[in-house]
């Protein structure tokens, strides 16, 4: 929130306590990896039958080319944080089975 407001984004709209503000860079972070990395570029793999067959190394590279995590700490953090070995998510399989 912080820095949208820094850059003059008005957010009165929004309303206080929503899930699309927070002040932890990590949730949002974490958003991103959950809507891009497991559910678009996961399912992908999935559907062209790349999941188990390197589709996930080509992903690999490509956040490391475009977030280059040896020239900015922030990058690094990020890098990591996307491609950590395990990472706490609800399980939305009784959503899906709906």
């Amino acid at each position: 929130v912080p820095t949208i407001r820094q850059h003059r984004v008005k957010l009165d709209s929004v309303p206080s306590g929503s899930a699309t503000l927070t002040h932890n860079v990590h949730d949002v972070w974490s958003k991103v990896h959950h809507a891009m990395l497991q559910s678009h570029v996961g399912f992908l793999l999935g559907s062209l039958g790349l999941e188990n067959e390197g589709g996930w190394s080509i992903v690999r590279e490509e956040l490391s080319a475009v977030l280059r995590p040896a020239q900015a700490p922030w990058c690094q953090s990020l890098y990591g944080f996307f491609l950590v070995d395990t990472m706490p998510f609800k399980c939305f399989l009784r959503m899906r089975m709906e």
